[in-house]
C-alpha cells in the first residue's frame, strides 16, 4: 500500500505544479493580448486626429476588458472611416488645429498664425499708429494763417481723420 499511496502523492504534487504553471502561462498569454492591444490603439489613435491617444492607450492597459471595446465602438463611430464622410481638407485641417491647441502642443499665437494660413488670411501685421498731429499740422497752420475758414479746416480735418481709420 505504501507504494500506491505513495505514487498518488507524486501525482498530486505534479498535477499543483502543472496547475500552478498553466496559470502563469495563462496569466502571460493575457498579459501579452493586453500589452499587444495596448500597443495597436496608440498606434491607431495616434493617426486619429479624432481621438486623444494618451487617455485611450492608459485606459485599454488599466482597464482592458471594458476599454478595449469601447475604443473599438468609437473607432467605428470616427467620421473619417464613414463611406460618406464628406469633411473637406481644410476643415480637417482646423479640426486638427483645434486639438493640438486644447492639448496645449500649440501656442496660441502659433496656432493663430496656423489658422489663418489653412483659411488663407494673412495674419494681421502690426501697423505704427497714424500721426494725426502731424497730418492735422499743415489745416492747423493754414487756419491759422487765414487761409483756411473754420469751416475749411473741420472739413479738411475730418477727411484726414477719415482717411486714416
Amino acid at each position: 500500500m505504501s507504494a500506491g499511496g505513495g505514487a498518488s502523492r507524486v501525482s498530486s504534487r505534479a498535477r499543483a505544479r502543472l496547475l500552478a504553471v498553466a496559470e502563469v502561462a495563462a496569466f502571460l498569454a493575457m498579459l501579452a493580448v493586453v500589452l499587444a492591444s495596448t500597443i495597436w490603439v496608440a498606434l491607431d489613435a495616434a493617426r486619429n486626429p479624432y481621438v486623444d491617444t494618451p487617455t485611450w492607450v492608459v485606459a485599454v492597459f488599466l482597464f482592458w476588458i471594458i476599454a478595449f471595446p469601447a475604443y473599438l465602438i468609437r473607432r467605428s463611430q470616427d467620421p473619417t472611416k464613414r463611406k460618406h464622410y464628406s469633411i473637406t481638407p481644410k476643415a480637417a485641417e482646423l479640426e486638427r488645429l483645434e486639438r493640438l491647441k486644447r492639448d496645449r502642443v500649440l501656442s496660441l499665437s502659433e496656432w493663430e498664425s496656423k489658422r489663418a494660413q489653412v483659411l488663407g488670411h494673412q495674419p494681421p501685421v502690426a501697423v505704427p499708429p497714424a500721426d494725426y498731429l502731424d497730418r492735422l499740422q499743415t489745416p492747423t497752420e493754414l487756419r491759422d494763417a487765414g487761409a483756411l475758414t473754420p469751416d475749411e479746416f473741420e472739413t479738411e480735418k475730418a477727411r484726414i481723420l477719415s482717411s486714416s481709420s
